[in-house]
C-alpha cells in the first residue's frame, strides 16, 4: 500500500483521511468504518483501473468474506460521495468483474493548499454509540469487545436493566442493542419504553429465536432481531444493516420453506429474498445473471403484489403476513 494514500489524499471535492476514518466535502464531514476505509485504499491505489472483486477481499479481509459485505462497503462509499450507481462520478462497477475508481487521487503532497471549509462543530462526526441492554455483565463486554472490532471509536453505553437504560436517555444514541429476557420490566413493554425513551433504532439481542416472538417485537417497533447464537461475522452483516436503516430479521421468519403466497413468479420471488436480506440491486443482478433494470422490474412487481413500494417496507410486510420465501 502507498503510504502516502494512508497520510490522506483527495478525490475530486473530498479530503479523505484514512487515519481517522474522515472523509471531508461538500456537505460536511463522514465516518465510516475501517474495512471501508481500506477497500478506498486499494481502489485508489490503483485509481483509474480495474480491481477484481477477489483482489478486493483478499487484500481487504485477507481471509474468505463474502461479496455481499463488499458491496455493502461500496454502497456506503456511494452514500458518502453522493454517487450515482447508474452514472457513476466516482465509482464504476464492472458486472460480474469488480469496480474502478474514476477520479484521479491527488496525495497530500500533491495537493495544492485549500481552506477547510467552516463546520459547525455541532455537526463534526461523533463516535458512533451504542446503548447495551441486558443483565448479563459479561455477554455486555462480549458484545462490546465484538463491536470494538468492527471500529475502535465506537462508544458502549451500558445497562443492566431498562431502569438503568432510562436513567441514560440524555445521551445521544445511534443503536439499542435491547435483550428480550431482562428482569422487571421485559420483552414489548422493554420496547415501548426504550422507544419512548430514545430516537435510536433498537435492535432485540435474544436467546430466544422463536418466530412468533420475533414477528411480535418488529410489530412493536424493534427495527432488527439479532439471536444470541448468532456467529460474529454474520453478527457484523445484521448491525450493518440496521446502520443503514434497513431491518435485520433471522431467516426462519422469512425463509423457511412452505407457506409461499403464490402471486410471485419465480424470478420475482428470487429478487424480493435477496432484497429483503438487504443485497444491492447491483448484487442481484449479479447473482441472478439479468441486468440491473431487469432486477427493478422485478422487484416492482414484487412490491405491488404485497401492496408496498420498497424493500423496507417489504420486510414490515412480509413479518406481517407471515409469509415465507423458500
Amino acid at each position: 500500500m502507498d503510504e502516502r494514500l494512508k497520510r490522506g489524499f483527495r478525490i475530486g471535492e473530498f479530503q479523505v483521511d484514512p487515519l481517522s476514518g474522515r472523509v471531508r466535502g461538500p456537505t460536511g464531514v463522514h465516518h465510516v468504518q475501517p474495512k471501508v476505509v481500506d477497500v478506498l485504499l486499494c481502489l485508489a491505489e490503483h485509481a483509474g483501473e480495474l480491481v477484481e472483486r477477489d483482489i478486493l477481499i483478499q487484500k481487504v479481509w485477507r481471509r474468505a468474506s463474502s461479496e455481499e459485505v463488499l458491496t455493502r462497503c461500496i454502497s456506503e462509499l456511494r452514500s458518502v460521495f453522493g454517487d450515482d450507481r447508474g452514472t457513476p462520478r466516482y465509482i464504476q462497477t464492472v458486472p460480474k468483474r469488480g469496480y474502478r475508481l474514476l477520479e484521479k487521487i491527488a496525495t497530500a503532497t500533491e495537493a495544492p493548499a485549500q481552506t477547510e471549509p467552516a463546520v459547525d462543530k455541532a455537526k463534526q462526526a461523533r463516535p458512533l454509540t451504542f446503548l447495551l441492554v441486558d443483565d448479563h455483565a459479561l455477554f455486555r463486554e462480549g458484545i462490546k469487545l465484538q463491536l470494538l472490532e468492527l471500529d475502535e471509536s465506537i462508544v458502549c453505553l451500558e445497562a443492566g436493566s431498562v431502569a438503568d437504560a432510562l436513567a441514560l436517555k440524555d445521551h445521544e444514541v445511534d443503536l439499542v442493542l435491547l435483550d428480550f429476557g431482562l428482569p422487571g420490566v421485559k420483552g414489548l413493554d422493554a420496547i415501548a419504553k426504550i422507544k419512548q425513551a430514545f430516537t435510536a433504532p433498537i435492535t432485540i439481542v435474544s436467546a430466544s429465536d422463536d418466530a412468533r416472538t420475533i414477528k411480535s417485537a418488529i410489530a412493536r417497533g424493534a427495527l432488527g432481531f439479532i439471536p444470541k447464537s448468532m456467529a460474529k461475522r454474520e453478527f457484523f452483516a445484521a448491525l450493518g444493516l440496521v446502520r443503514a436503516g434497513a431491518i435485520y430479521l433471522p431467516p426462519q421468519v422469512l425463509f423457511d420453506k412452505g407457506g409461499a403466497d403464490g402471486e410471485l413468479s419465480e424470478m420475482q420471488h428470487q429478487a424480493l429474498q435477496a432484497a429483503v436480506r438487504g443485497d444491492s440491486n447491483e448484487a442481484i443482478a449479479t447473482e441472478l445473471g439479468i441486468g440491473v433494470k431487469d432486477v427493478d422490474d422485478h422487484l416492482r412487481r414484487a412490491y405491488r403484489a404485497l401492496g408496498v413500494d420498497n424493500r423496507t417496507d417489504a420486510v414490515y410486510e412480509l413479518a406481517r403476513r407471515g409469509l415465507r420465501l423458500g
